[in-house]
């Protein structure tokens, strides 16, 4: 679980774009940040409370209510930073960083209804994490947040 987390939480957090770019609908780097760390965060939480649900508690029936929790917020920052205009020069990691989420959020279904099948086998359960943190959607959230990183952009702070 400690290996799975950074590359987890990475891949849930959220781009930040470049100081004073962007014409007059763009939001500049620090309010940005400012409105899109909050639902990044959120899904990071999530992630650790799935994390946690499957590590801790035996219990399936918590797993499953954490994978909805992390699908919800998924959603929430897919959605809140859809709504955000970035500056130009990271326009298009941004949209990749919206699709991606989105996308993840949809894989915590086929995760959801593997689980409602597997609820005696914990050993199993176990797995879904790994098992969410290698999707290509995951990857790509990976991907985004570290190339928004070393332009200088860290939302998880």
């Amino acid at each position: 679980m400690t290996r799975l987390l950074p590359g987890l939480l990475v891949a849930v957090a959220v781009a930040v774009p470049v100081a004073g770019c962007g014409g007059p609908d763009r939001l500049g780097a620090d309010e940005y940040r400012r409105q899109a760390a909050p639902p990044v965060e959120d899904a990071a939480d999530a992630i650790v409370k799935l994390g946690l649900a499957i590590s801790r508690a035996p219990a399936p029936e918590l797993a499953a209510t954490r994978l909805e929790l992390l699908r919800e917020r998924l959603e929430n920052a897919s959605e809140s930073l859809a709504g955000l205009a970035p500056p130009e020069e990271i326009a298009d990691t941004h949209r990749d960083l919206v699709r991606a989420l989105s996308e993840l959020a949809g894989e915590t279904e086929r995760f959801d209804e593997e689980l409602k099948v597997e609820l005696d086998e914990y050993e199993q359960l176990t797995t879904f994490p790994q098992e969410l943190a290698g999707t290509l959607s995951a990857r790509q959230i990976t991907d985004a947040l570290r190339k928004l990183e070393s332009e200088g952009y860290d939302l998880l702070g």
